[in-house]
């Protein structure tokens, strides 16, 4: 009973906090909505005082599974409240080590003066509401970094779990669904019930239809099921392993995301040059590099999306070369604090279109929110970037896989898009890869015991 008189001590404060917080931007006249997140709240807490871990996993079935699903009665996202619930389940567990180090000073950081930004710019509901919701994305990493880490690899393989989800509805959509009839019927996933819900992209001869599934956003998407892609190398055994890896790479690759596609090839290849893994792993690793090669370029529209890359017919890419040129005009008299976080170009697609702004994770954060928010994340992942060369220098194979990753996205991904400064669930996804290579207790093998006994 004192274990469970602890948790409820520990919890009642944050979520009272919570509910206040929450309450006061809901405003008068919102009853409805009040009683739905008392609801959510009472089950949250019943589900607390039995084991923390559930909320854990659940959070990271939602975010690699269903990322747009609203929590019922809120109309927000179901994933952010969830971000919060995290927080309360950090403290409701009797093993989690809280700690701050880097990582934690840098996100402070970064979202301090994300809200001083949001001050100088536009102080208003739509901006206070965009600052809200990533600051609860981009500080789940830290949680995350507190938790147990049988904790962690347990909800490694919750999201391994809703990422196959994600692919298994993504590829079911993608044979059965080819004109998009049924994505209009989809709007609890986030699909526009006027339609136009098909993501399609030209190639030299032919027009392809993306893979989507609950994701909406291929891009997104592809981002989502590579951090799920690795985190299955690290973390399943066997025949799990293969089927798993085999299902989300193929998920990944009908996407037709470049960026995301190149990741897992740069990740490999780092895993491969540069890891401190034995001949024969070293060997394998070579073989499913030239096999995932084999299979991307058997896959007629696979291959014509990468062989089309940079072409006269390559829209995509004329439309970032474009971005990247007028960003130093479209940043004139905003460098120090940005164009502000409620501007329609991000929150209404036609209108992101119609601007076109820079598809990069650093240099659209400094388009939203300044040069000094821009520096204080570029800060960030110099931290993970240089914490992953140690780790494939020093760490187990699990580390060295997780660090290669990290190491691809910051080179590739976010590079040549911007859904992880832009869309909460993949900045959330990024977290959890940012947890497993910052975790200062998590070394795969070891959480891997600890979650058998």
């Amino acid at each position: 009973m004192s274990a469970i008189a602890t948790s409820a001590r520990t919890t009642a404060i944050p979520a009272v906090v919570t509910a206040a917080v929450v309450a006061g931007l809901l405003g008068p006249g919102s009853l409805p909505k009040l009683s739905a997140l008392l609801l959510i709240g009472v089950v949250g807490f019943s589900v607390l005082l039995v084991r923390e871990r559930i909320v854990f996993n659940l959070t990271a079935f939602v975010i690699a599974g269903a990322p747009l699903v609203p929590a019922p009665g809120l109309g927000a996202p179901l994933i952010l409240v969830l971000g919060l619930a995290v927080w309360a389940a950090l403290l409701a567990s009797p093993r989690a080590v809280i700690r701050f180090g880097w990582v934690e000073a840098f996100v402070a950081l970064t979202i301090v003066v994300a809200g001083i930004s949001m001050l100088m710019t536009s102080a208003d509901g739509a901006s206070i509401v965009e600052l809200g919701r990533w600051a609860i994305a981009f500080s789940l990493v830290i949680p995350l970094r507190m938790i147990h880490p049988a904790d962690l690899t347990s909800l490694g393989r919750w999201f391994v779990a809703g990422g196959c989800f994600g692919a298994v509805v993504g590829l079911l959509l993608f044979v059965i669904d080819r004109q998009g009839q049924l994505l209009n019927r989809l709007s609890a996933f986030g699909y526009d019930t006027k339609g136009g819900n098909l993501r399609l992209v030209r190639g030299s001869e032919s027009e392809a239809v993306r893979l989507t599934g609950t994701y909406v956003d291929p891009n997104m998407g592809a981002l989502v099921l590579t951090i799920a892609l690795v985190l299955a190398v690290v973390l399943l055994r066997g025949l799990p392993r293969i089927a798993a890896s085999g299902l989300l790479g193929v998920a990944i690759l009908l996407t037709l995301s470049r960026a995301s596609i190149a990741t897992v090839a740069v990740a490999l290849l780092v895993l491969v040059v540069a890891g401190r893994i034995p001949l024969k792993p070293r060997l394998a690793l070579s073989a499913v590099v030239a096999a995932g090669v084999i299979i991307a370029l058997s896959i007629p529209v696979v291959r014509e999306r990468l062989l089309d890359s940079f072409g006269p017919n390559d829209t995509g890419s004329q439309a970032r070369w474009a971005a990247l040129a007028d960003f130093r005009r479209s940043m004139d008299d905003h460098w120090w604090f940005g164009l502000g976080w409620g501007i329609d170009a991000f929150r209404d697609p036609a209108a992101g279109v119609k601007v076109n702004y820079v598809a990069n994770a650093p240099l659209l954060t400094v388009y939203r929110a300044g040069i000094i928010v821009g520096a204080a994340f570029v800060m960030l992942l110099v931290g993970a970037v240089l914490r992953s060369i140690t780790l494939l220098r020093r760490g187990t194979f699990a580390q060295a896989t997780v660090a290669a990753a990290m190491f691809a996205l910051c080179l590739v991904a976010l590079q040549l898009d911007f859904s992880v400064a832009l869309l909460p669930p993949a900045t959330m996804a990024f977290g959890v890869l940012l947890a497993f290579v910052t975790h200062p207790r998590w070394k795969g093998d070891d959480s891997d015991a600890a979650v058998r006994q």
